[in-house]
């Protein structure tokens, strides 16, 4: 009988030997299998991250060429700005200078009709009605009193009323350094010429000329 157990226990050692060895190996298959399940995790948030970081990296890009593009169009704007302003200003100048020169003829034109206005008041009191040289002697009167306006309108009136007259030349030349005095130069011009072509020798011909060089 001793003989039989041994031989059984024999038997059922090696079976539990064969089994444990079996556990192990399946342990540790388990155990391999386990780490490339948690390598293979870890590659694929790499992975995720990658590409996150790609598509964050491609996004900025983005935004700094679009940044880019608004402050080009910003500095185009700016320059369109700039000459509709530079433009503008030309043309309120344009106006100014014209707006100018329209109150200096209206005020002329105003001025003339208060003088004729008063030289009709005058003409009724006046003893010397049939003077033709009345208007020469007020024009005289208001250049000395520098109303040069006034003084135009009396030296024209007399220059109408006396074309022989022995004052229209100097109520000529006289017209032309009021309009010189009221700044009027171009205006001016044209009687200086006058003077010079009408009357070439006289005094007020080689004044006119010094005037017209200037």
């Amino acid at each position: 009988m001793r003989p039989y157990f041994l031989l059984l226990f024999m038997f059922f050692l090696s079976s539990c030997l064969l089994t444990h060895k079996e556990i192990e190996e399946e342990l540790e298959l388990g155990h391999s299998d386990n780490e490339e399940t948690v390598d293979g995790q870890a590659d694929g948030q790499e992975n995720q991250k990658e590409q996150h970081k790609k598509s964050v990296t491609a996004h900025g890009v983005s935004v700094v060429e679009k940044i880019s593009q608004m402050e080009v169009s910003i500095r185009e704007l700016r320059g369109q700005v700039e000459k509709m302003d530079k433009v503008q200003e030309d043309r309120v100048a344009e106006l100014e200078k014209g707006l100018l020169s329209l109150i200096q003829t209206l005020d002329l034109r105003v001025a003339t009709l208060a003088e004729e206005v008063k030289n009709k008041k005058q003409q009724k009191n006046s003893v010397s009605k049939d003077d033709p040289d009345r208007f020469f002697k007020e024009a005289e009167k208001l250049f000395k009193e520098e109303k040069w306006k006034a003084a135009i309108i009396n030296y024209e009136k007399y220059r109408e009323k006396n074309k022989k007259g022995q004052f229209y030349r100097k109520s000529t030349f006289q017209i032309g350094l009021c309009f010189q005095k009221l700044s009027m130069s171009k205006e001016a011009k044209v009687f200086f010429r006058e003077v010079v072509e009408s009357f070439p020798k006289s005094a007020e011909a080689k004044e006119a000329k010094k005037l017209l060089s200037q």
